[in-house]
């Protein structure tokens, strides 16, 4: 997933309800939470992977080997739920 670059589907948005953040689209809808808005608004099919885990890792200054498992854990989340696409 090193170098991989996603681009969101058009399918999917983000919309705030009750000051809660939601992805909604094919009729489900799931809350985000900081860390996944950061990277979901970064999902532009031009930033690649690496260069989303050194954005989490300067946004909430936390740990690269922490975040790479978890950034690539809901990548692949969010390419199950067709929500994302490999570019």
């Amino acid at each position: 997933m090193e170098n991989n670059v996603f681009k969101q589907s058009i399918n999917f948005r983000i919309r705030d309800i009750a000051k809660k953040s939601i992805l909604i689209g094919d009729g489900e809808a799931y809350y985000l939470n900081s860390t996944a808005i950061c990277i979901w608004d970064n999902i532009d099919g031009q930033t690649d992977f690496n260069t989303l885990v050194r954005i989490v890792e300067e946004t909430f200054e936390s740990k690269k080997e922490i975040n790479k498992k978890e950034i690539e854990n809901f990548i692949k989340f969010l390419i199950e739920k067709n929500a994302v696409e490999l570019v």
